[in-house]
C-alpha cells in the first residue's frame, strides 16, 4: 500500500492485517516500487499523489514490470477537478478507483473480490 500521509497509511493498514492480510505500507512511490522488484504482491493500493513519484507513472511502471498486477487507486482529488486521475488510473488498467476518504470495511470486500 503506497499513501504519503503517514497517519492515514497506519490506519488502514492495521485495519487490513486485523482483517488478515499481510500489508507492506509505503510512503513514498520509489520505495514502494523498489519493494514492488524485490518481491511482487498480490495486490498494490496506491494514491495518486505522492510526494516522490506521480501515482499515475507508478501505475504504468508497475504495469510495465508485471501486466498482470492487480492495483486498486485512490484519491482525495475532488471529483470536479479538471482532470480526473482516478479516471486515468482505470484506463492505465486498475482493477478499481476509490475516493477518500474509504470506507475500511468495503475496501476489504473489494480486496477479496480483486485478489
Amino acid at each position: 500500500m503506497v499513501e504519503d500521509d503517514y497517519t492515514y497509511l497506519n490506519l488502514i493498514a492495521n485495519y487490513l492485517t486485523k482483517e488478515g492480510y499481510e500489508v507492506a505500507a509505503y510512503c513514498h512511490g520509489e520505495i514502494a516500487m523498489d519493494s514492488y522488484n524485490n518481491q511482487a504482491a498480490d495486490l498494490v493500493i496506491t494514491d495518486i499523489f505522492l510526494p516522490d513519484i506521480d501515482g499515475i507513472d507508478l501505475i504504468r511502471v508497475l504495469k510495465q514490470i508485471n501486466p498482470e498486477v492487480k492495483i486498486i487507486s485512490m484519491s482525495a482529488q475532488d471529483a470536479t477537478a479538471n482532470v480526473d486521475h482516478l479516471a486515468i488510473s482505470l484506463s492505465l488498467g486498475c482493477s478499481h478507483a476509490l475516493r477518500k476518504p474509504l470506507n475500511f470495511p468495503d475496501l476489504a470486500k473489494l480486496i477479496t473480490q480483486v485478489i
